[in-house]
């Protein structure tokens, strides 16, 4: 198992055998098939995208700096 991304309020998401899984902190799971390798390297090029995003970036700024 591969934890991507790790929620101090408990919440995770993980990858293991080609599924994408994501558990609440409740512990409620929803788990998608990605398959192949190359799924997950498409869905992680469509998530940077959503990261790098003009107002995603602007907000991450702002946020950086009231800190």
């Amino acid at each position: 198992m591969t934890i991507v991304h790790k929620h101090p309020d408990g919440h995770e998401i993980y990858f293991e055998h080609g599924e994408l899984t994501s558990v609440t902190a409740e512990g409620t799971a929803v788990s998608i098939p990605l398959g192949s390798p190359a799924n997950v390297l498409a869905l992680a090029e469509k998530l940077a995208a959503i990261g790098n995003d003009a107002g995603n970036l602007a907000e991450q700024a702002g946020a950086e700096a009231a800190i």
